[in-house]
Formats: structure tokens, C-alpha cells, sequence
């Protein structure tokens, strides 16, 4: 699923009616440094790189009789991608540097903003770890295609942070509500959610104006509401341009329609984080 339509809150609520008496536990496939990763991932021994001093678990057997969620899973180099293959494949593992097995007791969930068809089309992803993982897939769709759920989960966003900062009860006015549902929410409910907050602390009556709903930049919904997301709009003039000034002008134009927000822009565009950071830098 894009950016921001609720895989972690989908796999929490999975391990919180799965009767699984262990922890919840996350880790970001996207952290740059392959070594760090896995370290972080798999645990160490003492002398297992230079600084490694002690002995120490990672995420995996932190999440012992629970679940272990692998965020963004396209973005795992390829080297771990094969550790992670074997992880699967064999049930067990061992620390960095350490001789002894240590079996898989966990539940494991990947999610990812990729088509991995198109990873593994492209190379960047191998089709073996996509076989383990498809298991069991499920599909987020991006919350402009929800849009019986923009009302419910504002309600739920502003009731949560009434109390949250203790102030009196709020609610939408029609217009508002309204308002919301004609939004394309390219950040989907990471994004309602941002909304909603500076909304409720806008406020200062009880009722929510339209004119309370603003961007993170300070812009009005009503004032964007009729825009669409940039790979939507026909380029106004391709002929004289070279490939790269295109993927160039595209990607900085989604970044500014996302606000800057470089997980949202990448989702938009299919490709990861990591590619986005070395676009930019480019």
C-alpha cells in the first residue's frame, strides 16, 4: 500500500488478535547501512565488527513468541535480502559472528510502498523473497479510494485529540466535512491525520471550519482542493527535453505537491525512499 494507508496500525491490530503472548516489534529495511541492518536485524557477539564489544539481541529475537515487522522491505540491500531468504526458508538464524542456530519463534510481517513485481522485474528485489513473503498479501488501497472512511476516521482524529490535550469536544461542520472528502489525500491518513490535529488546536470554538483545515505550509484545503497529483497532469511540453530533465522536473514537482515530504512523493512515483535520496543527491 502507499505511504501512510495504515500497514503498521494493520499488522498491530494482526498481532493483537493473534493471541501471541510476545512483543510487537519494528524495524526499517530502509536504514542505508547494509552492516547496521543487520546488526540491528539479527543481534551480534563480541568482535563481530569493529566496535562491537558485547554481546546483544536484535529486533528478531526481541520479538520472540511475537511479531516482527519488516517496514519498507524493498529497500533491503540485496545481500540481506538473501539472509532473509535463508531466515525464512530454514527457520533459524545466527547473531553477527555467532556460531550457535537460534530458531525463528516469530511471527513475521513485511510491508512495502513498491510494486515488488516491479522490484524484482527491475532487479532490485529477489523473486524467491517475494515468493516466501506472498504468503499471505494483503492490499492496502489509498484512502481516496476509501472515501466512506475520510468522515469516520476524522471523528476518530478529533475525538482522540480532544483528550489528548484536554480540551472541550469539537466536531465538523457539513461544509468541513465535506471539504475533506473532496481532498485527494496523496498522503492518505498520516496525512487526515496531521489535519485533523492542527485543526482541533486551531479551533477555538466547538465547530470546525472549513478555514481550520490547512496544509502543513498553512494552506487552506479549500484553496487545493481541486488539485491533483502531478503524475496525473499532462506534461505541458516534453519535445526538446532530454529523459533526465523530465525524471528531474517530475520528481522535484511531486515533492512540492507532497510537500516536501520525500515517503509520500516516492510512494506517488513507485520507487523507494532510497532511490529518492539518490535522485536528489544527483
Amino acid at each position: 500500500g502507499e505511504s501512510g494507508t495504515g500497514k503498521e496500525m494493520l499488522a498491530r491490530a494482526m498481532h493483537a488478535n493473534s493471541g501471541r503472548g510476545g512483543r510487537f516489534v519494528a524495524i526499517n529495511c530502509d536504514i542505508g547501512d547494509p552492516d547496521l541492518f543487520e546488526a540491528e536485524l539479527f543481534g551480534q557477539e563480541p568482535g563481530a565488527f569493529e566496535g562491537a564489544s558485547a554481546s546483544r539481541k536484535g529486533r528478531i529475537e526481541e520479538a520472540v513468541g511475537g511479531t516482527l515487522v519488516l517496514r519498507e522491505i524493498s529497500a533491503a540491500p540485496l545481500a540481506t535480502q538473501t539472509k532473509l531468504l535463508e531466515l525464512l526458508t530454514n527457520r533459524q538464524f545466527r547473531r553477527l559472528g555467532g556460531m550457535a542456530d537460534i530458531r525463528l519463534a516469530t511471527s513475521v510481517v513485511a510491508t512495502t510502498s513498491v510494486d515488488l513485481d516491479q522490484a524484482v522485474a527491475s532487479g532490485r528485489f529477489l523473486p524467491d523473497l517475494q515468493k516466501r513473503l506472498n504468503f499471505v498479501k494483503i492490499a492496502l488501497p489509498p484512502l481516496r479510494q476509501r472515501g466512506a472512511d475520510i468522515a469516520l476516521l476524522a471523528d476518530h482524529f478529533i475525538d482522540r485529540f480532544v483528550q489528548l490535550n484536554g480540551l472541550e469536544e469539537k466536531a465538523l461542520t457539513p461544509k468541513a466535512r465535506t471539504l475533506l472528502e473532496q481532498q485527494f489525500w496523496a498522503g492518505n491518513v498520516r496525512e487526515l491525520e496531521q489535519v485533523m490535529l492542527r485543526a482541533v488546536l486551531l479551533a477555538e470554538g466547538r465547530m470546525i471550519q472549513p478555514h481550520h483545515l490547512t496544509r502543513a505550509d498553512g494552506a487552506l484545503l479549500e484553496d487545493v482542493q481541486d488539485e491533483k497529483p502531478v503524475k496525473e497532469r499532462q506534461t505541458d511540453s516534453l519535445v526538446g527535453k532530454t529523459v533526465a530533465e523530465v525524471e528531474r522536473d517530475l520528481i522535484l514537482q511531486t515533492l512540492a505537491h507532497c510537500g516536501w515530504n520525500r515517503t509520500s512523493a516516492s510512494s506517488l512515483l513507485g520507487i523507494s525512499v532510497r532511490t529518492m535520496r539518490n535522485k536528489l543527491k544527483s
